[in-house]
């Protein structure tokens, strides 16, 4: 028996396109959180149990939901696009990357909302 015959498959290095590389996990599960994020934050300011701690956003806020919505969204998604367009040239810089704010955001987050209601 030859040793080729039981070496495993080589990994196939293939390039994502950009629809592809927009939708990997680490980018998927960066914009859920964000979106929780928003989601919670409107739910929670909207029944008093909290508010916004960010002042831009809180100002966006007293402008109404839409706001708030708009301005949230705008402060990721373009972040999201720009990390797909750069995924197809330095995958593992990006995925790295975003992890690495998956991270923080998560910690930040759970910092945040930790201190709002153990007080």
């Amino acid at each position: 028996m030859s040793t080729t015959a039981l070496s495993l498959p080589q990994a196939r290095s293939f390039k994502l396109n950009y629809v592809q590389s927009l939708f990997q996990w680490d980018s998927l599960l960066f914009a859920i959180i964000c979106v929780a994020d928003m989601c919670t934050t409107l739910y929670w300011v909207h029944i008093g149990a909290a508010k916004e701690a960010n002042p831009m956003l809180a100002r966006c806020l007293q402008q109404g939901d839409g706001m708030f919505i708009f301005t949230k969204v705008l402060s990721f998604f373009p972040m999201l696009c720009l990390c797909a367009w750069y995924r197809m040239k330095q995958p593992k810089f990006v995925a790295q990357a975003l992890r690495i704010a998956l991270i923080a955001y998560i910690t930040i987050y759970a910092v945040g909302v930790g201190s709002e209601f153990i007080r």
